[in-house]
């Protein structure tokens, strides 16, 4: 970590995000939890396992975008290395800690924590009727789709 800084912060690595949110803390969880922490592959991967809810589980799953009504935890697992030589190690590590995490939780996602992954995580962050309904915002805002650089919602279509 420090040669990370003394590198600068600005300093870009290649990169892996994965994100779910996990129902439950239980000791099958935090077991699993345990042994991928043993193996982490790079200096430079950090995971989080944030507490959601009291106020943020007080607005209701209409009332904004996205709601945290549900899950306890969010699992983000951010993977990061030098040497693209070992990227594919890497990846790997990461796809088989997400998998084997999935179990205890749900497939939604926060926002800001969905990385390089198919278009359906991006759905996955909203309920279905906030998916669509920012669509159409979407659409009529932006139909050229011209800010698409962040969690892209595509523009609804006729």
């Amino acid at each position: 970590m420090a040669e990370s800084f003394r590198r600068g912060m600005g300093q870009r690595f290649p990169q892996r995000v994965s994100c779910h949110h996990l129902d439950n803390s239980d000791a099958d969880a935090i077991a699993t939890l345990q042994s991928f922490f043993k193996d982490v592959p790079s200096p430079h991967t950090d995971v989080k396992l944030m507490r959601l809810g009291s106020a943020l589980s007080a607005v209701g799953e209409d009332d904004t975008a996205f709601s945290f009504d549900q899950p306890r935890y969010a699992l983000v697992i951010q993977t990061r290395w030098e040497d693209p030589a070992v990227t594919a190690e890497q990846m790997e590590w990461t796809h088989k800690f997400h998998t084997a995490m999935v179990q205890y939780g749900n497939s939604k996602v926060y926002s800001n924590f969905v990385g390089h992954e198919p278009k359906q995580r991006v759905a996955d962050v909203y309920n279905s009727r906030s998916y669509k309904r920012l669509r159409k915002l979407n659409k009529q805002y932006d139909p050229h789709n011209l800010f698409r650089m962040n969690v892209n919602i595509m523009p609804a279509v006729d």
